[in-house]
């Protein structure tokens, strides 16, 4: 029956490595939490930012666009007025560096655009490019009304071939007429048209990067706040664990060192381990002091009779005050 007891007592309760693991297994999730939010938070950084560049990128396209169409009106201008050749060398060098649509299509490769934004600048990019056949137009009509020689005129407007209606008009009217093209109402409503769209481009790209900004934050905060708790969590495991392993370690070992100190038996308390150890133990103090009052006993009696022995009657007589008995 001893020795049934003393296994119970020793199963029951919950092991120390048991606890340990458990512990660890915690304190892993909680940094592979922490560690999993910073990395969310450095890729909606990395979105916002990206959200940022589009933007401006895309605003720089749509001021480009502008300042483009303006400078190639000024310029076109400007030679069907003088005839000055620097002016359309100046044109066809802003065409030839200019590479708007390829731009904006690159952008649009790299970057999540609206569909209304693309929409938008490829119209205004239409327009512009439907200007441009007019201007380079105007400016050839213009070279022959000031009596331009092709071999000055860039390749691109030398190739052109005046209609023969043009032609044939004296050269005060073949430069009335190019500057008609440049300022009539067809031409000035492709220029406002340019300038609508690109705007309207900047409206549609300000509202989806306002929103995506607002949505990226919102996302930022919810995983601020569970930094913030996984972190309070975190912080919390460390003396959740002193506080377990004195309730259930530091406080039965002191009382065990205790009941050895004083030679009783040890409280059967804390983690299995402990527990065990204090049944053990207390089973092999039952036993030895079971042991010494049978070694006591067989010390002092007659093993037949049970009476005293003359060992008993020695030690009795020894601590006996003689003044006061008589045998």
């Amino acid at each position: 029956m001893q020795r049934e007891s003393v296994g119970q007592a020793a199963v029951a309760g919950v092991r120390l490595r048991r606890i340990n693991y458990a512990l660890i297994a915690v304190s892993m999730l909680f940094f592979a939490g922490l560690m999993l939010i910073l990395f969310r938070l450095s890729v909606d950084a990395k979105r916002m930012r990206g959200v940022s560049d589009q933007y401006i990128q895309c605003q720089q396209d749509a001021v480009l666009l502008e300042e483009a169409s303006d400078f190639l009106t000024d310029e076109s201008r400007y030679f069907v007025q003088n005839g000055e050749i620097q002016h359309a060398a100046d044109y066809m060098h802003e065409i030839e560096v200019d590479r708007r649509r390829e731009r904006i299509r690159e952008d649009e490769s790299r970057y999540e655009l609206e569909e209304d934004v693309l929409y938008y600048l490829d119209r205004a990019l239409g327009y512009s490019d439907e200007l441009v056949q007019t201007e380079v137009y105007a400016m050839r009509l213009g070279a022959s009304a000031w009596q331009v020689e092709l071999a000055q005129l860039p390749n691109r407007i030398a190739r052109i071939q005046l209609a023969s209606r043009d032609s044939a008009l004296p050269q005060a009217q073949q430069a009335e007429t190019a500057r008609q093209m440049l300022y009539d109402e067809t031409y000035q409503q492709k220029k406002s048209e340019i300038h609508r769209l690109a705007r309207k481009a900047m409206d549609v790209l300000i509202n989806d990067a306002q929103k995506r900004q607002n949505e990226i934050e919102d996302h930022m905060t919810l995983l601020r706040r569970w930094q913030q708790v996984l972190l309070i969590a975190f912080v919390l495991v460390s003396p959740l664990t002193a506080l377990i392993h004195t309730r259930l370690v530091l406080r039965p070992l002191s009382a065990g060192l205790e009941s050895l100190e004083k030679g009783e038996a040890m409280p059967v308390a804390g983690v299995r381990e402990m527990r065990s150890l204090a049944a053990r133990y207390n089973e092999a103090l039952a036993e030895n002091n079971l042991r010494s009052a049978e070694l006591s006993y067989s010390a002092s009696h007659d093993p037949l009779t049970g009476l005293y022995n003359r060992a008993a009657y020695e030690s009795a007589l020894k601590a006996a005050d003689k003044r006061s008995i008589a045998i």
